[in-house]
């Protein structure tokens, strides 16, 4: 538009600019005009806007991969999957349907899923399914959401031994990604079975690993276990020791950094290799960010075991974690081989167990009729133990 002066002008304060840098006040008729104009060309401005950002997402829409950080569960694999895996799960317990809730909370346990670095397994279980809440044992008083963490090892099912059972523990910390995040870390460290190795302790340790012709040990300059330690040992579930050394020193841990092939700094992970009888390092600019099912996959290979994380990492057979004395067939099943075996089967048993105490004196014969006697135990536990 032109002012009043007939010369062409440009937005200025108070007014107009003139385009060679005088000022001049253009009439309210001009003004009006011009801001008008104004506000239909950023009008035309945002719809455009909008207009690209709906075709950029409608795009990336359709190129996203679907995501996998939650598990889909049902009742039927609830048992196969979490009840008999040595594994920390997360569990998440929903409602596919009318509930806003949920699906805030998916989305933050699927952030928290990615974090965590493969140290603990995620799932989901949608309650609206009939045979999903009787899996569940839901209750009057249940709610929904709810994240069950599941750290402690599941035990066969005394009334029922075609299941196993596993306590849970009920997530009641700030409903945020980070917070689920520690509370998953914060499971995987405890009770985790690995073993401090100290100085002087390398000669043993080295018997037991060539015994087992498989071992991990983890060295570290702090004072405590690291989550991807506690995480890679549960996930062995005793197929290999892991040992982890504390507060390593080159001089206090001389006979620790010999075995390990001259070790002089932490951190570092290691795997025995029985074929070269020599301990193989994890790349160590690659340790601190790994995941689980990288270091996984190295100690299966060095260790020469085929399907580590399929196998140590999802889901036991169905007599747990150890072998159990149920799973044995014919005359004398039920038989408690070894000390670990016994606290497995009957010491962390919370139900009712029968148990013949014998002596090598009785030839290894089981009682009379022991097998008719187990078969119509109705799940109730009966194990023998010789005590020689």
């Amino acid at each position: 538009h032109r002012c009043h002066q007939e010369t062409r002008c440009y937005p200025g304060r108070g007014g107009l600019r003139l385009n060679r840098g005088k000022r001049a006040l253009c009439s309210d008729e001009t003004r009006r005009a011009s801001r008008g104009a104004m506000r239909i060309g950023a009008t035309l401005l945002f719809a455009c806007a909008l207009a690209f950002a709906g075709a950029r997402a409608e795009a990336e829409a359709e190129t996203a991969e679907p995501t996998d950080a939650l598990e889909p569960l049902t009742g039927a694999s609830l048992d196969e999957r979490v009840h008999r895996s040595s594994r920390v799960w997360a569990v998440l317990v929903t409602a596919a349907e009318g509930c806003p809730q949920c699906e805030s909370m998916q989305s933050l346990v699927e952030s928290a899923a990615r974090m965590s670095k493969g140290l603990a397994n995620f799932g989901v279980i949608d309650v609206l399914d009939a045979d999903n809440a009787k899996a569940l044992a839901l209750g009057p008083t249940s709610q929904v959401p709810e994240l069950r963490l599941y750290v402690d090892t599941g035990i066969p099912n005394a009334y029922k031994k075609s299941e196993f059972y596993r306590a849970f523990t009920p997530y009641a910390g700030q409903p945020s990604a980070r917070g689920i995040k520690k509370a998953i870390y914060d499971a995987v460290l405890q009770d985790a079975p690995t073993e401090d190795l100290v100085a002087g302790g390398w000669k043993a340790w080295a018997s037991k690993v060539e015994a087992a012709k498989a071992g991990v040990v983890a060295v570290s300059s702090k004072s405590a276990t690291t989550a991807l330690v506690a995480g890679l040992a549960r996930a062995l579930n005793g197929r290999a020791p892991v040992a982890q050394v504390l507060k390593f020193d080159p001089e206090t841990h001389k006979d620790i950094a010999a075995g390990l092939g001259g070790l002089t700094a932490a951190p570092a992970l290691l795997a025995y290799d029985p074929a070269s009888a020599a301990w193989q390092a994890f790349p160590a600019d690659k340790l601190s960010k790994a995941e689980l099912a990288e270091v996984l996959a190295f100690v299966g290979e060095q260790c020469g075991m085929d399907n580590l994380e399929t196998v140590a990492g999802t889901a036991r057979a169905s007599s747990g974690s150890k072998p159990a004395p149920d799973a044995a067939a014919g005359s004398g099943a039920g038989v408690l081989s070894t000390y670990d075996t016994y606290v497995e089967a009957v010491r962390r048993l919370k139900m009712p167990v029968v148990l013949a105490v014998r002596t090598a004196a009785s030839g290894g014969e089981a009682p009379a009729d022991w097998d008719k006697f187990r078969d119509k135990a109705h799940g109730t536990s009966a194990h023998i133990v010789y005590c020689d």
